[in-house]
């Protein structure tokens, strides 16, 4: 893989990993940062349980994975094991494999060159955009994303609360409006010199109006604003389409994601 990816696969790793800083300290979550860095939020609603980052020696990567998965195993019935390039050890994926624990692409990985975007999508008249600057706000942001993802986003309403708003805050995050009515939502977190999106839901009864599409260009265009020249986003099979007509290019970084269950492997975390 040639320097310039691995470079731009540790700011998106890097950016990854500062979305779920956002989480830690809450009551209902663990997030730790070290040789493994890893969130964990059980069996609640949220973002879910991640080994983001890894940095065994050779030598000893065998017996801190098994420690690592017994940790874990003390919170969470199964953790998503993301292996980047800049993982280590380099063999990390086939240890894993090894130990019965296997791997599949990691879903869908799109960057844009922000200097180069497409102009912003036509949208209905009357629909206007928001930049959240309190609780108050936030909740309706919260709202717009319950009925969205069809959940209670309370984890994240409390991640973001305690985040704060304005320039100094590490995620910024947006509502749009059709006359005064929620309809659409998300959020921009720029660090490591990459800006990324997070969040964005649309409630299904008001979905391929051009809502997402809107708040998605205008994110970018703040991104743009604050300096940021490339943009990247880990897009669901449904939104894939969306982002590519804002000029998101798929891009496939060898990035693997391994999931590990309790049950038929449980004897791995338990062997540590």
């Amino acid at each position: 893989m040639v320097e310039r990816d691995m470079e731009l696969i540790g700011q998106i790793q890097n950016n990854f990993v500062s979305y779920f800083r956002l989480f830690a300290g809450l009551p209902s979550t663990t997030f730790v940062e070290g040789d493994a860095t890893w969130f964990c939020n059980g069996p609640g609603d949220g973002p879910g349980n991640y080994i983001l980052r890894t940095q065994f020696a050779a030598d000893a990567a065998d017996e801190e994975i098994d420690r690592l998965l017994a940790r874990i195993g003390e919170q969470a019935k199964y953790v998503d094991w993301m292996v980047f390039p800049t993982c280590r050890p380099v063999d990390l994926g086939r240890r894993l494999e090894a130990k019965g624990i296997s791997g599949h692409r990691a879903g869908t990985w799109m960057t844009v060159d922000l200097t180069q975007s497409p102009d912003a999508p036509a949208v209905p008249q009357g629909f206007t955009i928001q930049w959240v600057q309190n609780d108050a706000e936030l909740w309706v942001w919260k709202l717009a994303q319950d009925a969205g993802f069809g959940c209670d986003e309370q984890l994240y309403y409390d991640a973001y609360t305690k985040d704060g708003y304005g320039t100094e805050a590490t995620a910024r995050h947006y509502v749009g409006f059709q006359d005064g009515q929620a309809v659409t939502s998300g959020t921009l977190l720029m660090s490591d010199g990459i800006a990324s999106i997070y969040n964005v839901s649309t409630p299904p009864e008001q979905r391929r109006r051009g809502y997402g599409s809107a708040i998605t260009a205008y994110m970018m265009g703040e991104a743009i604003r604050c300096g940021n020249g490339l943009m990247w986003i880990w897009a669901s099979d449904a939104g894939k389409s969306v982002y590519a007509r804002l000029g998101f290019v798929e891009e496939d970084f060898g990035i693997r994601e391994h999931t590990w269950h309790q049950g038929p492997n449980a004897d791995v975390a338990s062997s540590a």
